[in-house]
C-alpha cells in the first residue's frame, strides 16, 4: 500500500525537539486593568500572580495571570490599544459576522478545560454573566472535542476549548489522522539541517 503525501510527514525533528514544554506568558493589551481583571480573575477563574506598575511610557502597567499549570497570561494596560480586528473564522463568535479586513498578530486566544461538563459550565457561566458567548460546537471528528467563542471587555477574542483527554478514544488514537492535507508545505517532508 502506497501512502498518501500527508502520511510520509516529518512531524517533529532536530535536537530542539520536545524540549518546549508549553508557553511560558502570552500577552495582550486592554484599556482597563479594573474591569480586565474583574474579567479575567473574577469570571474565568485566573490567578494573579505577579503586578507591575507604570514604568514604561508604551503602558500604564501590567498584570499576570496564572492559568493553573504554571502557564501565564498577561495584560498590559495602555491608552495607546487599537481595539482588535474580528477573527479570521469570525463567524464563530457570536457578536458579528462581519467580515475581517486587517488579519492581526494573534487572531484570538483559547484556554483549555479537561472536559466537556467544564466546557458546558463555563458557557452557563459567562452568559449569566452578560457575556455574549457562541453554543457549545462539537466535533465529532477529534481535533477538539468542543469549543465555545466570546471576547473580553476590549473585544479580545478568546475560545474555551477541551480535548476531552479522559475519553477512552484516546487511548489508541493515532495523531497522524490530524494531518489531513494532501499537499502539505516542503518542509514537512524534509528532515531538519539545522543541527548537522
Amino acid at each position: 500500500m502506497t501512502l498518501a503525501a500527508h502520511q510520509k510527514i516529518i512531524a517533529s525533528t532536530g535536537a530542539a525537539a520536545g524540549k518546549i514544554t508549553g508557553f511560558n506568558h502570552l500577552v495582550m493589551l486592554c484599556t482597563d486593568l479594573n474591569r480586565s481583571t474583574r474579567f479575567y480573575r473574577d469570571l474565568l477563574g485566573l490567578r494573579v500572580v505577579r503586578t507591575q506598575p507604570d514604568w514604561r511610557e508604551e503602558y500604564e502597567r501590567q498584570y499576570f495571570f496564572e492559568l493553573g499549570n504554571g502557564e501565564l497570561f498577561a495584560l498590559y494596560q495602555s491608552k495607546h490599544m487599537v481595539p482588535p480586528e474580528r477573527p479570521l473564522v469570525n463567524s464563530l463568535w457570536p457578536e458579528t459576522s462581519e467580515p475581517t479586513h486587517r488579519p492581526q498578530k494573534l487572531d484570538h486566544l483559547a484556554f483549555n478545560v479537561d472536559t466537556m461538563d467544564d466546557l458546558h459550565w463555563f458557557q452557563d457561566r459567562l452568559a449569566k454573566n452578560g457575556v455574549d458567548v457562541s453554543k457549545v460546537w462539537v466535533s465529532e471528528a477529534g481535533f477538539l472535542a468542543g469549543r465555545i467563542y466570546f471576547s473580553d471587555p476590549d473585544g479580545n477574542p478568546l475560545e474555551i476549548a477541551t480535548y476531552e483527554k479522559n475519553d477512552p478514544k484516546w487511548a489508541t488514537f493515532d495523531n497522524r489522522a490530524w494531518l489531513r492535507e494532501e499537499n502539505p508545505v516542503p518542509a514537512l517532508f524534509e528532515e531538519s539541517d539545522i543541527d548537522r
